[in-house]
């Protein structure tokens, strides 16, 4: 019994410890576009490596910061690479017709909780965790023939944030996660497979996604790596009103059931609104 009141006390000193103080909350909104740079190669399809500049990034970003500090975000991209030049061709079923570019589309949902650990009157370090949550549809494109990949990753990622200011009006923030654990969902090697047949037999893209996730598997950093940089600088307008910019280095890679690689840069503009 003393032995397990020491735990259940050691418990609750635990929990206290995380309790919002009455410290100053700080609320945010913020908006970038980006231009960015994709490289990925997914040997479950093609041993190629698809390469691809493209204006079509998006992150929405909100954050709370009291006691704990907490962000969420969804970040949007797409990239429409081809190998080769375009060319034209006679299809047996729809006459002549041309080649066009895969479509790599990408969405990323992410909530990071975490707690200073450090601080002074320029600057201060936050750790903690990350809820990461990343689909990657592709539409791969061969010509007369097509077929659709995914990678979807599901995990739990240690998370640090570093917060400096340069000065009166200007701010720094950098983020960095990298994966303790992750669930993966991959396309099954060779694609047109039994299995892939029959999680697509209902033609529902609802009933397909969530056959998609249930052939997933728990793998840790020998099957799975990855590691996500976000530095950001902000310029301030206004008590309420801030622009800047922000550079976001992104890399996964997986083994199973294949290769795949992917490494991933994009520099943002941004609008961020003060909600206090």
């Amino acid at each position: 019994m003393k032995k397990e009141g020491l735990i259940i006390t050691a418990l609750l000193f635990s929990i206290i410890s995380l309790l919002p103080a009455q410290e100053a909350l700080h609320r945010s909104l913020s908006l970038s576009w980006g231009t960015g740079n994709l490289k990925r190669q997914d040997l479950t399809f093609s041993p190629m490596i698809h390469q691809k500049w493209s204006p079509v990034n998006f992150i929405f970003e909100y954050t709370r910061a009291k006691k704990l500090e907490q962000n969420v975000s969804v970040q949007f991209g797409q990239y429409r690479p081809i190998i080769g030049e375009q060319y034209d061709f006679f299809s047996f079923y729809n006459g002549e017709s041309s080649t066009y570019p895969h479509v790599l589309s990408m969405i990323d949902i992410n909530y990071s909780l975490g707690k200073k650990v450090a601080e002074n009157k320029s600057w201060d370090l936050t750790v903690g965790g990350r809820s990461r949550n990343r689909l990657l549809g592709t539409d791969y494109n061969f010509g007369e023939f097509n077929s659709f990949g995914y990678y979807f990753s599901f995990g739990l990622d240690l998370w640090l944030q570093v917060q400096m200011e340069a000065g009166e009006k200007h701010h720094i923030k950098a983020h960095m996660a990298l994966p303790v654990f992750s669930y993966n969902c991959r396309s099954y090697y060779l694609w047109h497979t039994d299995e892939h047949l029959w999680e697509n037999y209902s033609h529902n893209g609802l009933k397909a996604f969530a056959n998609y996730l249930s052939g997933g598997e728990i793998q840790s950093w020998g099957q799975s790596q990855g590691a996500d940089l976000d530095v950001q600088y902000f310029y301030e307008l206004s008590e309420k009103w801030q622009i800047g910019g922000r550079y976001l280095f992104s890399m996964s890679f997986n083994q199973d059931p294949t290769r795949f690689a992917q490494v991933e840069n994009v520099l943002y503009l941004t609008a961020k609104m003060n909600l206090n």
